[in-house]
This record gives C-alpha cells, sequence and structure tokens, in this order.
C-alpha cells in the first residue's frame, strides 16, 4: 500500500478572487480528494511549495485591507499540516488491522480529527484583552509603548512568531502571557525610576539595573532569565522593524540567566494515596485530582489534559507477545504546545476515572488545580521534607519544603514520565508519548532520588 506525495491546489485560478483549497492523494491507484476548508487569494499562493505565500512584503501588503490576513495564512498552514499527518495515522491505523482504505470512512476521520478538533483562531470570534492606550500618541521608540503593541499584534495574530521551527504560527496563550508578564514588570520598573526608557537606551547598565529590580522582588534566576529572555525577542522584532539600530541586546553581557531547577515527581505510592482519598463531598478537590491523576496516566501537559473528549478515543488493534491481535485503547490528540501527535495507551485506571465524565476531562483553571492539589497532598501525608538549591535574588540558597508545597499540574506530567522508565520502557516510546523531541530535554522530566539511584548503582555489574 503505498501513498503518493500529499498535494494541494486551488479550485479558483482568478488573481483576485478567493477559491478553495483542495487536497489529493494517490492510495492504491485511487484519487482521494478532500476540501481543506479555506479559502484563499490565488496571489498569495505560492504555486511551487503548494503552499501560503511566505513573502513578507506581499503580506504586508494585504494588511492595509485585511488586518488579520497574517492570522488566515497562519490557520491555513496548520490545517494543510494537519491533513497530511491524519491521512497518515489513518492509513497506519488500516494497515495494522488489515483493512482495505475506505475513502468514505478516511472523510468522516478527518473532519472528526481535524475540521471539527482543531483550534484555529477567529479574531471576528474574540476581543483583544490587551489593548493600546489611545488617550496619548504611541511612540513605538518607547520599549513601553513598542511592547504594548507587540502584545496587542500577537494576541490577535497580527504577529506570528519569525524563527525557528514554529516560525510563521501563532504565539500560544503561554508565550503570550509570558511577554505580558515582562510588560508588566517593566511598567513597574520604569515607575520606579521614574523614567520611560528608549530602545536607544540599551545598555549595560540599562540591563543591570532592570535584573537587580527583579532580584529585589525576589524572582528566582529562571524566572528572572524568562524577562530577560523576552525583552531580547521584542528588542529583536523592534530592530527588524526598523525601529531602532541599537545591537546592545545582543551583547555578550545581556545573558538570559538561568539555573538548575531540582524538579520532583510523585512515588506509586503516593500517587495511591491521592487515588484512595474519598473527596465526594469537596466537588472542586475531587476534580483538581482527578485533573492530576489524568496527567500521571498519561503524561499529556494540563493544556491538553483539560480538551480531552470523546473523539480523542480509537481502539486499534495490535499483537501481543505471543504474536496474537489484541484491541487496545489508545488516546491520540495534536498537543497544543507543540502541535504535534501523540498517542497513549489507556491505563485501566485512567478508563475507569474519566467514564466518570464520559470521556470528557473535567473543567477548573490550572491554577485551582495547583492550589487544590497542595491542599490535597498535605491531607494525605504527601510531606517528606524536601532540600532545594535555588537562586532567589541573585543569591544562592538551599531550602528545605514540605513536599506537598512543590506539587503542581506539571508534577504529574514528570510522575508519568519517570514512573515508565522505572518500568523500563525504552526512552524513545516515552518520548513518542510525552511528545519530546531530543534527549536531552526529555532526560530533565526523569527523575530519581538518592535512595533510587543508590539501588541502581548496586544492581550494576559495573560496581562489581
Amino acid at each position: 500500500m503505498k501513498v503518493l506525495n500529499h498535494r494541494f491546489r486551488l479550485k479558483s485560478t482568478e488573481p483576485t478572487k478567493p477559491g478553495g483549497i483542495l487536497y489529493m492523494c494517490s492510495i492504491n491507484n485511487r484519487i482521494f480528494q478532500y476540501g481543506v476548508g479555506y479559502t484563499i487569494t490565488p496571489d498569495l499562493w505560492d504555486m511551487e511549495t503548494k503552499r501560503p505565500t511566505t513573502i513578507k512584503e506581499k503580506i504586508k501588503e494585504y494588511k492595509k485591507h485585511i488586518p488579520d490576513i497574517g492570522t488566515h495564512l497562519t490557520n491555513i498552514n496548520n490545517r494543510i499540516n494537519n491533513i497530511c499527518h491524519g491521512v497518515e495515522t489513518f492509513i497506519n491505523h488500516s494497515r495494522m488491522e488489515g483493512k482495505e482504505i475506505d475513502h468514505i470512512a478516511l472523510t468522516k476521520y478527518l473532519n472528526d480529527k481535524v475540521k471539527l478538533s482543531e483550534r484555529t483562531i477567529d479574531n471576528k470570534a474574540k476581543r483583544p484583552k490587551t489593548s493600546i492606550n489611545t488617550k496619548q500618541e504611541i511612540d513605538l521608540k518607547l520599549i513601553s509603548d513598542y511592547t504594548q503593541k507587540f502584545v496587542v499584534d500577537i494576541e490577535n495574530g497580527l504577529r506570528t512568531i519569525q524563527n525557528g521551527k514554529n516560525s510563521q504560527k501563532v504565539y500560544s496563550h503561554g508565550t503570550i502571557g509570558n511577554y505580558k508578564g515582562f510588560l508588566s514588570q517593566w511598567t513597574l520598573f520604569e515607575k520606579k525610576q521614574p523614567k520611560k526608557y528608549q530602545w536607544d537606551d540599551l545598555n549595560r547598565n540599562l540591563y543591570n539595573q532592570f535584573l537587580q529590580f527583579l532580584y529585589k522582588r525576589e524572582y528566582s534566576a529562571n524566572a528572572a532569565g524568562r524577562h530577560i529572555k523576552n525583552w531580547k525577542v521584542i528588542a529583536q522584532a523592534a530592530f527588524d522593524d526598523q525601529i531602532h539600530v541599537n545591537k546592545a541586546f545582543r551583547e555578550s553581557y545581556f545573558k538570559t540567566i538561568s539555573s538548575k531547577v531540582d524538579n520532583i515527581y510523585l512515588t506509586e505510592e503516593e500517587v495511591h494515596k491521592l487515588e484512595l482519598i474519598d473527596l465526594s463531598n469537596r466537588p472542586a478537590w475531587e476534580k483538581a485530582r482527578d485533573l492530576f491523576l489524568i496527567g500521571c496516566y498519561t503524561a499529556l501537559r494540563f493544556s491538553d489534559i483539560k480538551t480531552i473528549n470523546p473523539k480523542d478515543f480509537h481502539i486499534i488493534s495490535v499483537k501481543d507477545k505471543n504474536g496474537k491481535f489484541i484491541k487496545v485503547k489508545f488516546i491520540e490528540k495534536i498537543t497544543q504546545k507543540t502541535k504535534g501527535w501523540v498517542k497513549i495507551k489507556v491505563k485501566s485506571k485512567l478508563d475507569h476515572l474519566l467514564n466518570k465524565y464520559n470521556y470528557h476531562a473535567p473543567q477548573l483553571p490550572e491554577q485551582k488545580v495547583n492550589d487544590y492539589i497542595k491542599e490535597i497532598a498535605k491531607v494525605v501525608g504527601i510531606d517528606t521534607p524536601i532540600q532545594k538549591n535555588e537562586t532567589i535574588g541573585g543569591k544562592d540558597l538551599i531550602s528545605v519544603y514540605d513536599k506537598y508545597r512543590l506539587i503542581t499540574t506539571h508534577t504529574a506530567r514528570r510522575t508519568a514520565a519517570t514512573h515508565m522508565y522505572q518500568q523500563g520502557i525504552d526512552r524513545k516510546y516515552i518520548m513518542a508519548f510525552t511528545g519530546h523531541t531530543t534527549l536531552a530535554s526529555f532526560e530533565k522530566y526523569i527523575c530519581m532520588d538518592f535512595e533510587e539511584k543508590a539501588q541502581a548503582a548496586a544492581d550494576s555489574k559495573w560496581f562489581d
């Protein structure tokens, strides 16, 4: 069974008339066609790549008349990529089950998995949460004013990611929140001076002043480093927009500081304690506990956990150790952060838990989950003293915390990855579950305490 190259073509060839986009591929010498669900003006379509144009000058010209054209082109690219992956996934499933490719079933699969479940940006359907102060003239040479405009643009999809593997994609909600955080801290910093800084003021002294401001607010090295990183990105954007020509942000002293974080995970015994506690009289706590357990059972990020719904589940046939085909239930999702597909086997505990909610994830804000899970963990006795090396306010400190105080939604993801590793699952398979693409980033999620490392050393023949 062979699938030829994915192809896309326009239904209309009139330069100024928007037309639909058609997907085509050959499966077993039969042409499969599928409407992408978006229209595009042929002038914005690259006939060589068969994708929306990436020519900035052309897009900029269209923005004068269609402000959200950048978002529209990004959504088309996302839809195209997801259709290609969806076709390949459907064919792989059919191969495993020994079935012929049914074009009608493939169309339904794409409708369910791509068109109906995919989140795209619709500027008409939502209003920006950040707005530029129109009571006074905006001066983009001021760091604060340009940053404010930058945040508005990325929040509305008018400015997309410029570099890296996510180039031309819209910014995620979490990343937008980080830039808003920088804007908030920069505003407070200028009030303390008091002074409005321009991009031409960037130098070693201003860098040190802002860093010391963050340290006085007792920011950790990593938290301060994130603000510096965001500052550098915005400075580069302003440079690219020809607002300034100051390259100080590229100098070696303009460092994005960081420090190693001692991460925690929960042992199987501690997870079991959370499973056993009866929270039926505390509905919000119960939802928080269940959302946390879903993370422990799947290794999904919270942003993906909260969108779980019945359409994410499917059953496929796989061979067991004896070579017999057995039915296995999987969750398959496009992750919010990386936009990649992950496929995770459904544990019996997960199946039982989600059945309680008709296979929809319970809904609760992440901050509430973080607050409640600490309280629950305290009640069940997850209070082992944890020593942490921290850099806070520019000072290296050794702090001791009761374990429950360090638990967050991300602890569940680390817990799942660590338990898989401890059970002997190959790292490349765990990475397929977690969505990590590099071994270095994945290994940060594997947590082992001193006793476990000592046991591993004792069991190793290398030390004989």
